[in-house]
């Protein structure tokens, strides 16, 4: 007697659609595994991508958990990623423009001009240039 499968129970899900199902939780920025199965309950197009049946009950929450932990030890999100980059994207060259907009201390001296005919002091941030306020020769 062979001991090593068991045919009692629910038959066992393929691990490829519990993969897709892990990686649309990524890609639609889903936070639980619970926002997840109710996506898929609801929404016939998603769980035809990840390759559910539209007519057989959805895995349970424990399945799915179990599922995503191996994927998680098994780094399977970077491997799905590295193997997407190379792909669709190994022959692209990127180019990237930044600019530092970091405020910059300045150390520049701030005129006082008097205004004559209220008396009251105001300040010009303009630099002081000498040359300026020498008469022609």
């Amino acid at each position: 007697m062979n001991c090593s499968k068991s045919h009692l129970g629910r038959p066992a899900t393929k691990r490829v659609y519990f993969a897709r199902a892990f990686i649309s939780k990524a890609v639609l920025n889903l936070g639980t595994t619970n926002h997840l199965i109710k996506r898929l309950t609801y929404d016939q197009t998603s769980r035809r991508i990840c390759g559910f049946s539209i007519t057989d009950r959805l895995p349970n929450k424990s399945s799915f958990s179990r599922a995503f932990k191996k994927f998680s030890y098994y780094k399977l999100p970077e491997i799905v990623h590295k193997s997407f980059v190379q792909k669709h994207l190994s022959e692209m060259l990127f180019e990237t423009v930044s600019h530092d907009v970091t405020a910059i201390e300045s150390t520049e001296k701030v005129k006082t001009i008097k205004n004559d005919e209220n008396e009251n002091s105001t300040t010009d941030t303009q630099p002081e240039n000498k040359k300026a306020q020498q008469p022609p020769k």
